[in-house]
């Protein structure tokens, strides 16, 4: 299934490639656009969650972040985050995504963000425990 840029952005739709998923949604009317970092790292909370259950319901993870803003002039911005492993997590995803968008959130205002992964891969290579998970220290 091969999809333009552009029909990535619809809006609350699930764009899915061979080698990505995306999910955009508006963040307002021209009037309302965000320009708040805040405001925009919860807009992409649910987002978030809604990219980790398609990935698990595929079976399938994903090794970058892939964040899309639109600004108010209609500027798309695409960055990329790679991840340190892949990933299914929502968390993993939300964390990842902050980042970005603390980057990007200079006053410019805002009217659509998107939130994706590419370098898919099998659910199996996901989220590998830590060697040091459950450690409490000295014992």
């Amino acid at each position: 299934m091969g999809l333009g840029d552009a029909e990535l952005l619809q809006l609350g739709d699930v764009a899915e490639r061979d080698d990505r998923f995306e999910i955009a949604v508006g963040l307002g009317h021209p009037e309302a656009d965000i320009r708040a970092a805040g405001e925009l790292t919860e807009a992409v909370r649910p987002l978030c969650d809604r990219v980790a259950a398609r990935l698990q319901e595929k079976g399938i993870a994903g090794a970058t972040l892939v964040l899309k803003l639109k600004t108010a002039d209609f500027q798309i911005l695409t960055r990329n985050r790679r991840l340190p492993s892949p990933t299914q997590r929502a968390d993993v995803l939300y964390r990842n995504a902050r980042l970005l968008i603390e980057k990007e959130a200079d006053g410019r205002a805002f009217r659509l963000i998107g939130i994706g992964v590419a370098d898919l891969c099998p659910a199996t290579e996901a989220d590998q425990p830590d060697l040091f998970d459950g450690l409490t220290g000295a014992g």
